[in-house]
């Protein structure tokens, strides 16, 4: 019984162990490139990218509004997004296989604000012009 709690340490200390698979850069290539892909927080529609084969990318709250960027690999097996609005403060995520979902959490962010992965699509997301209406 001696060993017990070191399996115990092992088991919650180990990130291969857990519960959560996080994705390669590659393996995010794989399910983003040519498709718009739909999150949702705490239950509730949050926004929406479309990924397009040169990594660049458009970000919408679902309001009309985009966002345009880029994705690159980053550290810790993260994806970081430069987005026009903030060239210079990438924003980096870890995407990852979590009870048969696909889940988004900024680094260093809590895991009750992780996004959920709800649907996607071949069409383009949907931006407004600039300055649209009267």
């Amino acid at each position: 019984m001696r060993w017990f709690p070191l399996l115990l340490f092992f088991f919650y200390a180990s990130p291969s162990l857990g519960s959560e698979d996080v994705l390669s850069a590659e393996e995010f290539d794989a399910l983003a490139t040519g498709k718009t892909l739909f999150f949702s927080r705490h239950g509730n529609p949050y926004g929406a990218e479309e990924y397009r084969r040169d990594r660049s990318v458009i970000w919408s709250f679902l309001n009309g509004e985009c966002q345009y960027g880029r994705w690159m690999p980053g550290p810790d097996q993260s994806i970081c997004f430069v987005y026009e609005f903030r060239p210079n403060e990438p924003i980096c995520w870890s995407f990852f296989r979590e009870n048969g979902d696909i889940q988004a959490r900024v680094l260093g962010a809590a895991p009750e604000d992780d996004l959920t992965l709800m649907g996607e699509s071949r069409g383009p997301l949907e931006c407004q012009g600039p300055d649209v209406g009267v």
